[in-house]
């Protein structure tokens, strides 16, 4: 089943925190950012059935991994 994996969703424990650090840091904001973009291009390419090889879909997953470690890192 396909979903989306927003940042909120995956610390529901850390809601608050991260909404506050969001408005006062601007580097995490970059990082929730970037993390929230790759999750729409992977939930994209994967509701969508484009045509991508699975590397190229792996390599998104991988990046947006990374991207939660160094948010979670941050909280």
């Amino acid at each position: 089943m396909l979903e989306k994996h927003s940042i909120l969703s995956e610390f529901p424990e850390h809601r608050e925190r991260i909404v506050s650090r969001i408005g006062a840091d601007a580097a995490f904001a970059r990082l929730v950012n970037e993390y929230s973009r790759l999750d729409s291009e992977v939930y994209s390419l994967e509701a969508s059935g484009t045509p991508v090889t699975d590397t190229v879909i792996e390599d998104l997953k991988k990046r947006r991994l990374r991207l939660k470690d160094s948010i979670h890192q941050a909280l």
